[in-house]
């Protein structure tokens, strides 16, 4: 058991994160499908064949247990996910356009290098073709310790970690009380932002009736590390909580001193963490909580699809809006006493209804006009345009993909997602 002054170490983690209000910075994690004929899922060999081909250009590789899962270049991380996914992770920023610039440059290089294998690069939040048994893990210890793990939880956990990619976007926290409410507002609004750039149509090849896959995944995986943290909706919740919650979590796997990875059993992390603090194995800790929004050294927002360019920066301003625009004491106002059960029907009735459920007897499409309103008047809001225009017509990508499907064929749908030079306007 650890006592106070060992888990105040683990308070000060996110004492030491605080940043000051004007050197807050905004960060990217951008997931891709590299994708063969048919659309078909493409294996480990093939997407490491592109890395490579960057490595010989000006990119550094990145080995994990000796595999070589990624490679870096001028503040892009391009790292592998447990399905061969492929993502682009941008260092923080100022604003959006300095991630964006950073991302044009890390597509123009990644780009040339799938021309050359013949294969292509989408923009989707699930595999649009495969099945599970067509896709195999990466050989990596820590993904075969978490897909054995999961083998045993929700129905959809397998299809979380080998079919499913995500924009995820890192946020800075100011002290304390700033954490609580950046934590509680992005859990709260989480069901619109999801659906305002969901982006899911096809399981297998077929049209999805629902809405929301990504929120059901992870509604039906593990409430342990899925979600939110226990505590979220306490009007002092803070550090403590979050700490308090990982600590009482199973880890899955533990990585020691040696870089050893292991199977950690149904033993909790308070149980398996050294007496002493160690930096690099609360991080592995924390990074096995895939909640809505993680905290580390910043908040990672996590509910979101993945989607083309540009979409995928206006999903960034978004965050960026809410997270430090003026607007946020009127999120804040608007949602701050949404209750846990609340929340939860919310994302039932969405997942059911799309644009077309209600919150509070509000149209949750109405919502969702008003929150892109007030985000587009804010600085860089006009990455936002876009979304503000296909919401006018009651539109969100997946509904605009579908119906390109229904009229025009999968080709023409999976057209509208593929990233080319063209569509990004390099090289």
């Amino acid at each position: 058991m650890f006592n106070m002054k060992n888990n105040s170490k683990y308070l000060g983690y996110f004492k030491n994160a605080e940043k000051k209000r004007e050197d807050r910075l905004i960060g990217g994690e951008y997931e891709h499908f590299i994708l063969g004929e048919n659309y078909q899922w493409t294996s480990y060999e093939e997407v490491v064949d592109i890395i490579r081909d960057l490595i010989e250009g000006n990119w550094e590789p990145d080995f994990v247990d000796g595999i070589l899962l990624g490679a870096h270049a001028y503040g892009v991380h391009i790292t592998l996910e447990p399905g061969s996914q492929f993502e682009l992770s941008i260092e923080p920023q100022k604003t959006v356009a300095e991630l964006e610039k950073l991302y044009l440059r890390a597509m123009e290089d990644v780009l040339e290098a799938v021309e050359r294998k013949g294969k292509k690069i989408y923009a989707l939040g699930y595999q649009p073709m495969a099945s599970l048994d067509d896709i195999y893990l990466i050989d990596k210890k820590r993904y075969h310790h978490m897909f054995s793990y999961f083998g045993k939880k929700g129905p959809y956990a397998h299809n979380m970690m080998k079919a499913s990619a995500a924009t995820q976007i890192a946020v800075d926290f100011v002290n304390e009380e700033d954490f609580r409410e950046l934590y509680q507002l992005m859990i709260r609004m989480g069901p619109f932002i999801s659906l305002i750039f969901d982006h899911s149509p096809l399981f297998e090849g077929k049209l999805r009736e629902d809405h929301l896959f990504r929120t059901r995944i992870w509604m039906n995986l593990d409430d342990q590390r899925a979600g939110h943290v226990e505590g979220t909706f306490k009007e002092d919740f803070g550090y403590q909580d979050y700490v308090d919650h990982i600590l009482g979590m199973e880890p899955i796997l533990m990585v020691d001193d040696q870089g050893e990875t292991s199977f950690s059993d149904d033993k909790k992390a308070k149980e398996l963490l050294p007496e002493s603090f160690n930096l690099e194995m609360w991080e592995h800790v924390l990074s096995m909580g895939f909640f809505d929004v993680r905290a580390k050294h910043y908040l990672e927002i996590r509910m979101m699809d993945s989607v083309p360019y540009p979409l995928n920066m206006a999903q960034t301003a978004l965050i960026k809006a809410i997270a430090y625009g003026a607007s946020r004491p009127i999120f804040v106002e608007k949602f701050s006493s949404m209750t846990e059960e609340e929340l939860k029907k919310l994302k039932e009735d969405i997942i059911k209804k799309g644009f077309e459920a209600e919150y509070r007897g509000e149209s949750v499409l109405e919502l969702a006009r008003w929150i892109i309103d007030l985000a587009t008047k804010e600085e860089e809001g006009h990455y936002l345009d876009e979304v503000e225009r296909y919401l006018a017509q009651g539109q969100n990508p997946l509904l605009q993909d579908k119906r390109i499907y229904e009229e025009e064929g999968l080709d023409s749908m999976m057209k509208s997602v593929e990233l080319t030079k063209e569509r990004l306007n390099i090289g």
